[in-house]
């Protein structure tokens, strides 16, 4: 998994730090708040981060990678699914978890290939940060906080997550 800071908000955008009686201005920044007041974590804004997974027949293994994002620590986040011509039930799995949460977005496309589908899902991002999660990868339920809070704290440009390959779910390859 990747996380990218999108270079047209690094110049426009700074951390925002909020207090609990700070009235913000956008809807989505509220709803971000009363979350964030929900699951006990600081009013600190860190930006918005959108995740973008490029399936093509992954009907196996999607619902998996889906619900470990839907289960993340960070609330602020967008999630668009680019279904890039499947054959199989991957666009039926997908349109389930959007229709299940808010936050999912599919696009369909016809077949371009990993590339133009992550390509097709940073045209339609809005966060400030971009990541980029394959469609057979499942990832740790605290992954997108800790990158966001190491990108924040670090100034870098981008963070990248380690991998561990499973033969099965008990044995580690």
């Amino acid at each position: 998994m990747k996380l990218l800071r999108r270079p047209i908000m690094l110049r426009a955008r700074q951390r925002v730090i909020a207090t609990a009686k700070e009235v913000l201005r956008t809807r989505s920044d509220r709803y971000s708040l009363l979350l964030r007041a929900r699951l006990g974590q600081p009013y600190v804004l860190l930006g918005k981060v959108s995740v973008v997974v490029p399936s093509y027949n992954v009907e196996e293994y999607l619902a998996e990678c889906l619900e470990s994002i839907r289960m993340q620590s960070y609330p602020d986040l967008e999630v668009l699914i680019i279904d890039d011509g499947s054959q199989d039930a991957t666009r039926r799995i997908a349109l389930e978890f959007a229709r299940r949460d808010r936050r999912f977005t599919v696009i369909s496309q016809q077949n371009q290939g990993l590339g133009a589908a992550r390509n097709a899902g940073v045209a339609c991002a809005s966060g400030d940060f971009i990541a980029f999660v394959d469609s057979d990868d499942a990832i740790p339920r605290d992954a997108i906080r800790r990158m966001v809070e190491m990108i924040s704290s670090s100034g870098s440009d981008f963070v990248v997550g380690a991998i561990e390959r499973w033969v099965d779910r008990s044995r580690w390859r």
